[in-house]
C-alpha cells in the first residue's frame, strides 16, 4: 500500500456514470483505467489488469459488487487488491456490512465528479497511512481542460434525456393498461438508473423523483402488479421527474 496509486479497475454498469468516472479519474486523477460494464467483464480483465484498486458499483444487474469482489479474491493477481464500493446505500449499517466484506471506503452516489479524483486519493493515502497529498499522475490534465470535457459530457446526456423519459413513459404505459405486467422489473432498473445519474448531471430533482418512484415499486416486484389504487400515486411521481427533466437544477 507504500506505493502510488496508478492503475484501477473500475466496474460500473451504468454508461453515462462510467463514461464520466473515466473521465475524471483519468484527465484529473492521472490514472489509467480498466472499465469494466459488468461483474462477469471485471472478472475477466482482473488477472491482467494489474490494478492497484478495485472500484466497485454496488447494484449491478446479474452479479452485484458484493458478488464480484468475492470472486475477485479467487483470483490470484486481485485476492488482496484494496476495494471501494460506490452506491447510493451509505446508511452506517451498509457501510459497515461493505467494509466487514474488505472494502476500504464506500464513495456515496451520487458523487462530485470534479471531487471524485481527491476522493480515492485520500482513501488511498489514509489506508497506507500517508499523510502528505499525493502528486498529480504524469497524464493529469489542468481543470480547464478536465471541465470541458465535463461540460461536453453534460451536454450530451441532457440531450439524451428526452428519449430516456419517453422509454420510461412506454414502460409505465405498458404496466400500467396490464398489456405487460413483465415490464415491471424493466421500469424499476430504468428508474435505479435514472436515479443515479440524475444528480451527478445536475438534474437533483429529478434524480430524487426517480428514486421514490423506483422506492415505491419494490414491494410490487415479486408479483409483477402494481394495485389499481396505487397507480395515480405512481403516475404523479413520473408526472414530477417529466417536469423535472425539462432543465438542469444544479449549476454543473
Amino acid at each position: 500500500m507504500a506505493k502510488d496509486l496508478e492503475r484501477i479497475l473500475y466496474v460500473e454498469d451504468e454508461a453515462d456514470i462510467q463514461t464520466i468516472a473515466v473521465t475524471v479519474l483519468e484527465t484529473i486523477g492521472g490514472f489509467t483505467i480498466v472499465a469494466c460494464r459488468s461483474g462477469s467483464q471485471a472478472i475477466e480483465a482482473a488477472p491482467v489488469a494489474d490494478a492497484d484498486l478495485i472500484l466497485l458499483d454496488v447494484m449491478m444487474p446479474g452479479m452485484d459488487g458484493p458478488t464480484t469482489l468475492r470472486k475477485l479474491r479467487d483470483i490470484p493477481q486481485t485476492a488482496t487488491t484494496p476495494a471501494v464500493f460506490m452506491t447510493a446505500k451509505v446508511q452506517a449499517s451498509e457501510i459497515e456490512y461493505f467494509k466487514s466484506l474488505g472494502a476500504l471506503d464506500v464513495i456515496p452516489k451520487p458523487f462530485d465528479p470534479m471531487k471524485l479524483p481527491e476522493q480515492i486519493n485520500e482513501i488511498w493515502r489514509r489506508s497506507a497511512g500517508t499523510q502528505a497529498p499525493a502528486p498529480p499522475g504524469p497524464k493529469a490534465a489542468g481543470p480547464q481542460s478536465a471541465e470541458e470535457e465535463l461540460q461536453a459530457l453534460y451536454r450530451r446526456y441532457a440531450a439524451q434525456l428526452p428519449g430516456t423519459i419517453e422509454e420510461i413513459e412506454i414502460l409505465w404505459t405498458r404496466i400500467a393498461s396490464g398489456a405487460d405486467p413483465s415490464a415491471l422489473k424493466s421500469l424499476h432498473r430504468a428508474l435505479h438508473s435514472l436515479a443515479g445519474s440524475g444528480a451527478t448531471f445536475g438534474f437533483s430533482r429529478m434524480g430524487s423523483g426517480a428514486k421514490a418512484m423506483e422506492l415505491a415499486l419494490v414491494p410490487y416486484l415479486p408479483d409483477a402488479a402494481i394495485p389499481p389504487a396505487m397507480q395515480g400515486s405512481l403516475s404523479l411521481l413520473l408526472e414530477a421527474i417529466k417536469r423535472a427533466a425539462v432543465a438542469p437544477d444544479t449549476p454543473v
